[in-house]
């Protein structure tokens, strides 16, 4: 009786030690795709940047950005502000003028995100410009892109470091 009972133990422990492995996997390999996913929404915000289509419709869709890049001036340039990202197909890439816009970890665009976490909506862009002059700015004016992601999962075990996920882009006028 008392080998079947140390067998049962054995076993009881095995089982145990398996369960404990399978779950630490598990959740390195969630951690491991949320990071990835956050990586390639991130290379995805910044090739949107860099493209001249995306960025001719990016100008059209945030006309005070617009508007000091082509003529400068006090009023234009002043305060800089948040803009709208446009792709090549003018669709909206990602708006940070609405706090609950926000992203799947799949890149798709969502309106759920919460600063207390959201499981589906969990990746939001903070996306901002500024002049790089002094007031008044003489055009062409270049303008400072700035980005930051922020990764709000309500799942405390699934972690990130957006803080990584940062760009600043300077972008001068050509043609517009």
């Amino acid at each position: 009786m008392v080998p079947i009972l140390m067998a049962f133990a054995v076993v009881a422990g095995l089982a145990l030690m398996l369960q404990q492995f399978v779950s630490k996997s598990a959740k390195q390999s969630r951690n491991f795709l949320v990071e990835s996913s956050l990586t390639a929404i991130h290379s995805n915000m910044e090739s949107h940047l860099r493209d001249d289509l995306a960025w001719q419709h990016t100008l059209q869709a945030n006309p005070s950005l617009k508007l000091c890049m082509e003529t400068g001036g006090d009023s234009a340039c002043a305060s800089g502000g948040q803009y709208e990202l446009r792709n090549s197909a003018n669709a909206v890439a990602f708006s940070s003028q609405n706090t609950t816009s926000g992203l799947k970890l799949s890149g798709e665009l969502c309106s759920q995100f919460s600063t207390g976490g959201h499981d589906i909506c969990s990746v939001r862009y903070e996306l901002n410009w500024r002049a790089l002059c002094e007031s008044p700015c003489p055009p062409p004016v270049s303008v400072l892109l700035e980005g930051r992601m922020i990764y709000k999962s309500k799942n405390p075990e699934f972690k990130a470091n957006s803080d990584t996920s940062r760009f600043r882009l300077t972008k001068v006028r050509t043609k517009i």
